[in-house]
């Protein structure tokens, strides 16, 4: 009967340790599944407000100051904070003398994992691009 206690004992112990050795590499992935999906979440954010931003620019292409601001508005309305210097507007010529208008959006979002992995931020970036429908505008 002695020998069935001193088991026991030994077992809580061992549970102990295992518990020791698998939970940082548990935290370590849930802090990697965090990292990448704020990465994809501001990806989707960049994405809109890129649209938002060549849609609009679609109609008024001569208004770039308007252009910027309504692609850092519509990423801030979904929480993500832009400066103008993480939007380019482009007016470029595509198919024949058809013009398009693309905007340009990058965010660096600060990793959870960043010391371990040797890279503090992680630059995601978008882009949209439409045809302008008159460019006399």
């Amino acid at each position: 009967m002695r020998i069935g206690l001193f088991g026991r004992r030994r077992e809580r112990g061992s549970n102990l340790v295992e518990a020791a050795i698998v939970l940082p590499v548990l935290l370590l992935l849930l802090a990697g599944v965090a990292d990448v999906g704020r990465a994809f979440r501001a990806y989707i954010v960049l994405t809109a407000a890129a649209r938002e931003g060549a849609r609009y620019g679609m109609y008024f292409p001569g208004q770039q100051a308007l252009i910027l601001q309504r692609v850092i508005d519509t990423a801030a309305a979904s929480g993500v904070y832009l400066v103008p210097g993480q939007v380019t507007v482009t007016r470029s010529v595509i198919a024949g003398s058809q013009e398009a208008m693309r905007v340009t959006a990058s965010h660096q979002i600060p990793l959870v994992l960043g010391s371990i992995l040797g890279r503090e931020t992680l630059t995601v970036s978008s882009f949209a691009e439409m045809p302008v429908l008159d460019p006399a505008r």
